[in-house]
């Protein structure tokens, strides 16, 4: 059965494929960024797709990395 009001030419050809059945979800976390030295920041957690890290956001990221490698180098404190 097709969902929705979809019609097709009488005669059409069609190929049908099950859809295999989601595995149970894990309980989701509340997201966060996870900020690993020489990688590129990512979101862990929460639903996929919902939640975006924008190139403003890891821009900072990278900036503040860089400023406390420098602070580490020159034997500074925060």
């Amino acid at each position: 059965m097709l969902e929705g009001k979809i019609t097709l030419p009488e005669g059409m050809r069609v190929a049908v494929s099950p859809i295999p059945q989601m595995p149970p979800t894990a309980q989701q976390t509340e997201p966060k960024i996870v900020i690993e030295p020489g990688n590129l920041p990512y979101v862990r957690g929460g639903i996929p797709g919902t939640w975006t890290l924008p190139g403003e956001r890891i821009a900072q990221i990278f900036a503040d990395e860089d400023i406390e490698t420098m602070k580490d180098l020159w034997n500074v404190t925060s």
